[in-house]
């Protein structure tokens, strides 16, 4: 380990962190999240009537000359880019869109890779990825042990660059460091001061490195690697446990592309048309009066609203905003937002008109097409390059470390937990067993413990789940028609293999084989009952033979 470490440091030797907090990538990234943060006009300090924002407790101070859209703060907002993401995430990552997970012809390994997805809350984890890669077009996960258990963590892409690449075009990373500057409040010669600090970590395919903060001097100087204190471990888990996830695919870059890529100008657009009509329309609530007078009569500044009025020679009456100019404003802003979600591919149907006309699953999926159509390219990004990996990393990573003792956790003086020795321990499983009757027929049912075994599989297969299952209309409709066309357009395996999925048929040959087989019970019944029902016909076959021999 003291080799590798030695060439992590003469890596790192040198390398300014202040540089790789900034940047064209960087400013790009960041823009580009923060407008699903909502933090896209923080650093504005302007209002929207064109007022400086000073710090909390400061009056508002207009300014002496006219500050442009583009310095304000909107007051009234529409966050299109957090819809599109969210709205493409429900249904692509939602509850009851999470795939099934499947390692065929090893049971014990399907079992072992469910309990760790559930003990490493990767679902969620991926529905946070997707919220940082919808906005940002890349984001990072990385898999760790600690105290027995996967831990999975989301990074911002932003913060991290790879240093080697193990297979640029699979984007599977050999070297990364992940660097980001963040402020610390620290008490100097009795005051409260302001510190800037820089955390860094480094994986590569044998050992993970955290460092304790670093000082802003040594992040600049170059010299951080060696003289800052780092913890270090040997993950043990064959490869680089950081994966790279491109959101929408760019195979010529290493970032892919946002959900709302190209559309951050038209959200502005949004935001300012509707911050102006809001403006407008309680200026229009509270009406200038005009006063048909010569201007020199007014020995005041003239302002707007109640309390104020205009000079005008010739009597006087209130100036009002005509409607149907906030009416064509919302309807600009309107246009925009419906070509920002057209290129998205967004259907911003309304669920109430929706419920109101009982559409069935098959109209939905025409309706939700284009949706539809985008969210299976987000599952095939997520499912190839974060959920399938990290569940075969988790699988094999800990076939590497189990059955050893667990080593003691170290921790950075900024709180990040490294595990030295890792090691797996994962709870039994539960089943219930049920006896033999006795001589009452009676059955007792006892739970069992069973430990859990990690199996030899890792052929992880994701089955995803329709987007819009068959309402019971649906269902009804398939039945009848696959039941009027079996015998006469198809045969009987093919109307069971149409609808199989709706009645959750998993193996058509033993469904054929069950139907078959319960059809000559039924008729083996209905033969054996036949003479104490009097015949197929009606009568007991002794009184047909007396009627024959009279």
């Amino acid at each position: 380990m003291a080799l590798n470490l030695a060439l992590t440091f003469a890596r790192l030797s040198g390398l300014r962190l202040d540089l790789l907090c900034q940047g064209a990538r960087y400013d790009a990234l960041d823009t580009a999240q923060a407008y699903i943060r909502g933090t896209q006009y923080a650093q504005r300090r302007y209002d929207w009537d064109g007022a400086f924002v000073g710090n909390p407790g400061e009056v508002p101070v207009q300014a002496s000359y006219y500050v442009p859209q583009s310095a304000r703060r909107p007051t009234v907002r529409r966050d299109l880019p957090k819809l599109i993401v969210r709205r493409l995430t429900a249904m692509a990552f939602g509850k009851e869109q999470w795939p099934e997970i499947k390692v065929p012809g090893d049971p014990a390994a399907e079992d072992a890779a469910k309990c760790m997805v559930e003990l490493s809350s990767l679902q969620t984890k991926v529905v946070e990825a997707r919220w940082k890669g919808g906005a940002a077009g890349v984001v990072c996960a990385s898999l760790s042990f600690v105290n027995g258990l996967p831990r999975i963590k989301v990074h911002d892409a932003k913060h991290v660059r790879v240093l080697e690449w193990r297979d640029r075009d699979e984007f599977v990373v050999a070297a990364a460091l992940k660097v980001y500057r963040y402020e610390r409040w620290e008490i100097v010669d009795g005051k409260p001061k302001s510190v800037w600090y820089y955390s860094a970590r480094y994986w590569d395919e044998e050992v993970e490195v955290a460092w304790d903060p670093i000082s802003e001097k040594k992040a600049i100087d170059g010299t951080w690697a060696e003289t800052v204190r780092s913890r270090e471990v040997e993950h043990d888990l064959g490869r680089c446990p950081l994966r790279w996830i491109q959101n929408l695919p760019d195979s010529e870059q290493e970032d892919g592309l946002s959900d709302y890529d190209g559309m951050l100008g038209r959200c502005d657009a949004i935001n300012y048309l509707r911050s102006a009509t809001h403006k407008g329309t309680i200026a229009n609530v509270d009406p200038t009066l005009v006063i048909k007078d010569d201007q020199t009569a007014n020995t005041g500044v003239v302002r707007k609203g109640s309390g104020s009025a205009i000079y005008s020679k010739g009597g006087a009456e209130y100036l009002e905003l005509d409607g149907s100019a906030v009416e064509a404003a919302e309807k600009l802003a309107q246009s925009i937002e419906q070509s920002c979600l057209d290129e998205a591919c967004v259907v911003n149907a309304d669920p109430h008109e929706i419920a109101s006309k009982a559409v069935s699953g098959e109209a939905l999926k025409v309706v939700y097409m284009p949706m539809t159509a985008q969210c299976d390219i987000l599952r095939e990004q997520y499912g190839k390059y974060m959920i399938r990996p990290l569940i075969i990393d988790m699988l094999e990573g800990a076939r590497r470390i189990q059955n050893r003792p667990l080593g003691p956790t170290v921790t950075t003086d900024d709180g990040r937990v490294l595990q030295l020795q890792p090691t797996v321990i994962l709870p039994p499983r539960y089943e219930e067993k049920s006896s033999k009757p006795d001589a009452e027929g009676k059955v007792e049912k006892t739970v069992i413990t069973v430990e859990r075994t990690l199996g030899e599989s890792s052929d992880v297969q994701l089955n995803w789940r329709t987007y819009f299952p068959p309402t019971p209309d649906d269902i009804s409709k398939m039945t009848t028609s696959a039941v009027q066309a079996k015998g006469v357009l198809i045969s009987a395996k093919t109307a069971i293999s149409y609808t199989a999925q709706v009645y959750g048929v998993k193996d058509i040959d033993n469904e054929e084989a069950d139907i078959e087989a319960e059809k000559q019970a039924t008729l083996e019944m209905m033969a054996d009952n036949a003479p104490a029902m009097g015949g197929p016909f009606g009568g007991k076959k002794e009184d047909k033979d007396q009627e024959e021999d009279d």
